[in-house]
């Protein structure tokens, strides 16, 4: 997908969103649909806004986490900026979006089972639908992820997946979130400070 080898920053969206318009689509799920039917409901309702008003994600979100993440962005060379979205799945910060407020505390089922339900329903509309897409295509180069546990925690089997592609994963890969997380990527993680893991 990338024509030279490059790093790939991936970290959570932010509760702070400049928003467009005075309306914007908020999470609202019925605990007794599925996560595949709440998936696909909420896609329908994104699409709807995404044609009215849709922007680039590096210009929809804000705060203290994303404008260091924006100075890591244009300050090195050979970095691509990706975003992990309860709302909008797996993003590029170059992937167009409308205004939106869903978080994974409003998604009333297992985190992994919705991260995979909306990544299909709206991957379509994004550079690569999953972060295991990413890895398969870009197999050579180096992913930093960085992200509260509650976020690893749902992407976790996503990620698992990438790094079976990966030519070096152990080289390759860093994770950076809190000693809150305890999983199956532990091998991969550096862990923060928790003052530091509020702000994502």
């Amino acid at each position: 997908m990338f024509s030279e080898r490059s790093v790939h920053l991936i970290t959570s969206c932010t509760k702070g969103k400049n928003h467009q318009g005075h309306v914007w689509p908020t999470l609202d799920i019925d605990p007794k649909q599925t996560p595949d039917d709440a998936a696909y409901a909420w896609s329908n309702i994104v699409d709807d806004a995404r044609s009215n008003q849709a922007v680039p994600a590096l210009s929809l979100y804000s705060g203290n986490h994303w404008s260091t993440a924006k100075e890591i962005l244009n300050s090195t060379r050979n970095l691509e900026l990706w975003i992990i979205s309860a709302g909008m799945g797996f993003l590029n910060s170059r992937d167009r979006v409308p205004s939106y407020e869903a978080t994974f505390h409003q998604v009333p089922f297992r985190h992994d089972l919705w991260w995979k339900a909306i990544t299909k329903s709206l991957g379509k509309h994004n550079r690569c639908a999953t972060i295991s897409q990413l890895m398969q295509s870009s197999p050579n180069d180096e992913y930093l992820i960085a992200a509260s546990p509650v976020y690893i925690a749902a992407v976790q089997n996503d990620i698992l997946k990438g790094i079976e592609s990966l030519t070096h994963p152990l080289t390759q890969l860093t994770i950076v979130t809190s000693g809150a997380y305890a999983g199956p990527l532990e091998e991969y993680l550096i862990k923060s400070s928790s003052r530091m893991m509020k702000e994502l």
